[in-house]
Protein backbone atom coordinates (compact mmCIF):
# COMPACT_ATOMS: atom_id res chain seq x y z
CA UNK A 1 0.00 0.00 0.00
CA UNK A 2 1.28 3.66 -0.84
CA UNK A 3 0.03 6.23 1.50
CA UNK A 4 0.35 9.95 0.71
CA UNK A 5 -0.50 12.71 3.56
CA UNK A 6 -2.06 10.03 5.68
CA UNK A 7 -4.31 8.62 3.27
CA UNK A 8 -4.46 5.35 1.00
CA UNK A 9 -5.06 6.48 -2.70
CA UNK A 10 -6.04 4.25 -4.95
CA UNK A 11 -3.02 3.38 -6.66
CA UNK A 12 -1.73 1.47 -9.74
CA UNK A 13 1.14 -1.66 -8.61
CA UNK A 14 3.73 -3.34 -10.80
CA UNK A 15 4.37 -6.69 -8.36
CA UNK A 16 5.29 -9.12 -11.42
CA UNK A 17 9.28 -7.98 -11.52
CA UNK A 18 11.44 -10.14 -9.42
CA UNK A 19 14.23 -7.70 -8.14
CA UNK A 20 11.82 -4.25 -7.75
CA UNK A 21 8.01 -3.54 -6.52
CA UNK A 22 6.59 -0.23 -8.24
CA UNK A 23 3.45 1.56 -7.22
CA UNK A 24 2.25 4.76 -8.73
CA UNK A 25 -0.75 7.12 -7.96
CA UNK A 26 -2.39 9.99 -9.24
CA UNK A 27 -2.27 13.24 -6.93
CA UNK A 28 -3.74 15.69 -9.10
CA UNK A 29 -5.37 15.75 -12.80
CA UNK A 30 -1.85 16.43 -14.18
CA UNK A 31 0.38 14.93 -11.63
CA UNK A 32 1.42 11.92 -10.69
CA UNK A 33 3.99 9.97 -8.10
CA UNK A 34 5.95 6.77 -8.61
CA UNK A 35 7.78 4.53 -6.04
CA UNK A 36 9.78 1.87 -7.28
CA UNK A 37 12.02 -0.33 -4.58
CA UNK A 38 14.11 -3.00 -4.57
CA UNK A 39 11.98 -5.81 -2.82
CA UNK A 40 14.53 -7.07 -0.78
CA UNK A 41 13.92 -3.65 0.93
CA UNK A 42 10.11 -3.87 1.44
CA UNK A 43 9.98 -5.72 4.67
CA UNK A 44 11.80 -2.78 6.39
CA UNK A 45 10.14 0.45 4.98
CA UNK A 46 6.65 2.25 4.75
CA UNK A 47 5.70 3.69 1.29
CA UNK A 48 4.76 7.22 2.68
CA UNK A 49 5.18 10.11 1.04
CA UNK A 50 4.01 13.40 1.74
CA UNK A 51 3.04 16.64 -0.23
CA UNK A 52 4.77 19.68 -0.31
CA UNK A 53 4.20 23.39 -1.42
CA UNK A 54 7.70 24.97 -2.73
CA UNK A 55 7.91 28.56 -3.50
CA UNK A 56 10.50 30.24 -6.10
CA UNK A 57 11.91 33.90 -5.69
Amino acid sequence: MLEIDGAEPPAAQIDTDPLVYAIGAQLLPHVATTVVIAREDLPRVRLALTTRTTTTN
